[in-house]
């Protein structure tokens, strides 16, 4: 939010997954760059995407999965591959 240089100080926020409430840091900015260090992979990592369910070929699968368990966001796969199209 706000970066305070002569107290070298920052304000920040974030929604709490738990509850989803609004929450506000004021900290050094010190501590702020270690904190944001640490969700950084390290050189050569390698992140993983679309796997299991999620991936390309288990589309099918997941629809079911969905089907099953009568979620709605069947539609939206569906909405986005006639996008595609």
């Amino acid at each position: 939010i706000k970066y305070e240089d002569d107290k070298k100080m920052i304000r920040w926020w974030y929604n709490r997954h738990e509850d989803e409430k609004y929450i506000e840091v004021y900290e050094n900015a010190e501590n702020f760059i270690n904190n944001l260090i640490l969700h950084c992979p390290d050189e050569n990592f390698k992140m993983i995407r679309y796997y299991g369910f999620y991936s390309n070929r288990n589309k099918k699968l997941l629809e079911k999965v969905y089907e099953l368990y009568e979620i709605k966001k069947k539609k939206r796969i569906r909405n986005l591959k006639e996008k595609k199209i």
